[in-house]
């Protein structure tokens, strides 16, 4: 990843790479780049070269980088940010194949799966069973990794699960055990959520609440402040009506996403209006419930305003120059909820 030292950043949003903004440069040839955002103050940091995506960027708030220059002139700021293009390279579409050693029984889950990686053979070596991957070398380097999660189960086995994808069928210890391997689609372990919000630990629950949509999405983002509007068509009603009745139950009807709604359609909201309409309908909708602010003033307790939770803390939805894509992303999120009769 390029941002470097995030850890000492534990309250601010820093942007996907590929929403980067240049600011301007310095007189040493460097260009100014903003990262992210502290509250309303821009996080920026110095390239060295035009692939600042490239680079290993270290964060400093606009502020202080203007309050400790010395040089005149040191700074020169344009009109207007410009948006980071990345310079493609000319490579092959290279692939590769990769080996997992599996557990031999029971649940379990592989991590940091490139997107578009596709299974292509399971059997035992070694008395281990093992899975091999076809993967996208390009693809290794995004910052989008797809979770998957497998199960074992035996002949005459009973299977809880819906939503179960046939993967291989392996035998063992000379072939008396017989074992089938499972893919589980769209599983999710709502125990966590519903602990912190019984917990009343809404700011917690908020995030728990975030990664579950990521991972309904069908990816890990381990470096995005908001979900992808293409994406968020795809989570399933039966997980939205879940997320969304565990609030209502913990906050007392307080907190919800089918609150947000019905807040949004007295405000006029219209899943097919013009963009002036939808934009209007989400500033007041953002105002009413206080989320016009900064990341640090939202309020995580029960005096905060009916529809303040779930918040969504690492869309970045204090003002900011990604807010546009942030708010693109509730309203198809309050789209999808309206489709499935939240």
């Amino acid at each position: 990843m390029p941002i470097i030292n995030r850890d000492e950043w534990p309250d601010s949003v820093f942007f996907s790479p590929s929403n980067f903004l240049e600011l301007g440069t310095r007189n040493t040839g460097e260009k100014i780049i903003q990262i992210g955002t502290d509250g309303d103050c821009p996080i920026v940091a110095f390239a060295k070269t035009d692939n600042p995506i490239d680079e290993d960027l270290e964060p400093i708030e606009l502020w202080s980088l203007l309050k400790f220059s010395y040089v005149p002139d040191e700074y020169v700021f344009y009109d207007k940010p410009k948006k980071i293009t990345q310079q493609k390279k000319i490579t092959q579409n290279l692939k590769t194949i990769k080996k997992y050693e599996l557990p031999d029984s029971g649940e379990f889950e592989l991590d940091y799966i490139p997107i578009d990686s596709q299974i292509i053979a399971v059997q035992m070596q070694k008395d281990k069973p093992c899975l091999w991957m076809l993967i996208d070398s390009q693809k290794e380097n995004y910052d989008i990794y797809k979770k998957r999660t497998f199960c074992w189960f035996r002949t005459g086995e009973p299977i809880g699960y819906t939503d179960l994808i046939h993967i291989a069928t392996v035998q063992s210890n000379g072939g008396n055990h017989v074992s089938h391997l499972f893919e589980l689609k769209n599983y999710v372990d709502y125990n966590k959520l519903e602990d912190l919000l019984a917990a009343k630990k809404w700011r917690e629950a908020d995030l728990e609440t975030f990664e579950i949509l990521k991972s309904l999405c069908g990816y890990e983002y381990y470096d995005s402040t908001w979900l992808n509007s293409e994406e968020i068509v795809n989570i399933p009603c039966s997980h939205l009506h879940t997320i969304n009745n565990l609030w209502i139950k913990y906050s007392k009807g307080r907190f919800g996403y089918s609150v947000q709604l019905n807040i949004l359609k007295k405000l006029g909201f219209q899943k097919n209006g013009n963009y002036e309409q939808i934009s209007e309908c989400l500033e007041n909708f953002m105002g009413k419930i206080k989320w016009n602010t900064a990341h640090a003033a939202l309020n995580f307790t029960l005096k905060a305003p009916i529809g303040h939770l779930p918040a969504i803390l690492a869309w970045g939805m204090a003002t900011s120059p990604t807010l546009d894509k942030a708010k693109e992303a509730y309203f198809c999120l309050c789209s999808r909820c309206e489709e499935c009769n939240l």
